[in-house]
């Protein structure tokens, strides 16, 4: 597993790591980060086969993520969406041949927000920064209490998740996202679970504190996906392959189911 035990997703993450995932031919997945100076604007990944036991689930494919930007991933339930992602993210375990974006890179934002119960906000937020070092510094901490204010929770920095409702809950998840900090996201039908005016809020909220990094988000929403995204996929089919998608289909889209 290219995630380190005491890793935020191997903590938060562990049972997915139970799952029996095979693979026909071997996953090969190449990340390649641009280089300073090269004029890369964007992120590639080979696949050349992903199965579920003796199942294709995936075929040989290329993926490009424009670096900066937002892409979503569309498909219909059960696709491999989330799949997809999950070996991204490093949490589904790939041939040793694998080389996977590196940990420090990454931040993996699951369906649901995956809160401590025991610890507040605040806690929650630091929870990558902890798992570094007992300790967190004053600076920690006041970057942490500064992105719960732009989240819209600073009043609420010292409440345990039980105490919140669940948009503030994804909002203290999207806030903990953020501290980490890293040039790559990964979102997994984060507001999936939300009552509209709640998703349509922190669609605008996400948009607008992940501007300039590098966002993949994975969504079954045609609207979400035309609110939150600048460039679109589609993972269709068995074995399920991906598409490139223009805006003009995906409006297409919410005209046939209007």
């Amino acid at each position: 597993m290219p995630y380190p035990e005491g890793s935020i997703v191997q903590a938060m993450l562990r049972g997915y790591n139970n799952h029996s995932y095979g693979y026909g031919d071997p996953l090969n997945l190449i990340w390649l980060t641009p280089a300073k100076g090269t004029g890369l604007s964007s992120y590639s990944l080979s696949i050349l086969a992903l199965s579920f036991g003796q199942t294709p689930v995936m075929a040989s494919q290329a993926l490009t993520i424009p670096q900066g930007e937002i892409t979503c991933l569309l498909g219909r339930s059960g696709v491999g969406k989330t799949t997809l992602l999950k070996v991204l993210a490093g949490i589904f375990p790939s041939p040793p041949e694998t080389r996977n974006p590196k940990p420090e890179t990454v931040t993996y934002h699951p369906q649901q927000d995956c809160l401590l119960p025991w610890c507040t906000a605040l806690e929650n937020v630091l929870f990558a920064a902890r798992l570094k070092a007992r300790r967190t510094t004053q600076e920690q901490q006041s970057i942490a209490l500064t992105l719960l204010a732009q989240v819209g929770l600073a009043d609420y920095a010292h409440h345990r998740p039980a105490q919140l409702s669940g948009g503030m809950r994804q909002r203290v998840a999207l806030a903990r996202t953020l501290f980490q900090d890293t040039p790559l996201v990964l979102m997994d039908e984060p507001f999936s679970a939300l009552d509209y005016t709640t998703r349509t809020e922190l669609h605008a909220l996400t948009k607008r504190l992940l501007q300039g990094k590098t966002v993949l988000v994975v969504t079954h929403d045609p609207f979400e996906a035309l609110t939150l995204g600048t460039h679109f996929l589609l993972l269709e089919g068995s074995p399920a392959v991906l598409n490139p998608l223009r805006r003009a289909d995906i409006q297409q889209m919410l005209q046939g189911a209007a």
